[in-house]
C-alpha cells in the first residue's frame, strides 16, 4: 500500500482546490454581486406566471 500514498495525496489536494473554487463562487455571487434582489426591484414572476405561460380566462 506504500505506492498509493502519492495518488491519495493528489486526489485530496485536487478535491480541496475544487471545494475552494465552488465555495468561492458561491460567496462571490452572494456577497459581491448581491445575489438577493433588492426591495426596490419587483420579484421575478413565479413559475407559470411568466410571459410564455398560457392565459386562462375564468368562466362565468
Amino acid at each position: 500500500m506504500e505506492e498509493m500514498v502519492e495518488p491519495d495525496r493528489t486526489i485530496m489536494i485536487v478535491s480541496i482546490i475544487g471545494l475552494v473554487i465552488i465555495w468561492g463562487s458561491v460567496a462571490y455571487h452572494k456577497f459581491v454581486q448581491g445575489g438577493a434582489p433588492s426591495q426596490e426591484e419587483p420579484a421575478p414572476p413565479a413559475v407559470g406566471e411568466g410571459a410564455g405561460a398560457p392565459q386562462h380566462k375564468k368562466k362565468r
